[in-house]
């Protein structure tokens, strides 16, 4: 019988992509926007996240540079690459 919360739930869990280790719950959620059908602004994004642009643009930054991108475009064009999406 297993329990949940052991140790034997969190070894089959399924673990985050290769792509996102390291990643913090405030960078995938900027992911999910760049990321979403209505390509948001920045700074609507900032709005939606509740956070000031100056802080997305932090985020965007670490995103770029995680993922050796230059542009939003490029950010979502390797994650839908990444998985197996269009590319």
């Amino acid at each position: 019988e297993r329990k949940l919360g052991t140790l034997e739930d969190e070894e089959d869990a399924d673990p985050a992509p290769p792509a996102l280790n390291g990643l913090d719950e405030r960078d995938l959620e900027t992911i999910r926007l760049v990321r979403h059908k209505a390509n948001y602004s920045w700074e609507y994004m900032a709005v939606l996240m509740d956070i000031p642009l100056p802080t997305l643009h932090r985020v965007r930054k670490k995103l770029f540079n995680y993922f050796g991108v230059r542009s939003k475009i490029e950010l979502v064009r390797l994650l839908d690459v990444q998985d197996g999406g269009p590319g």
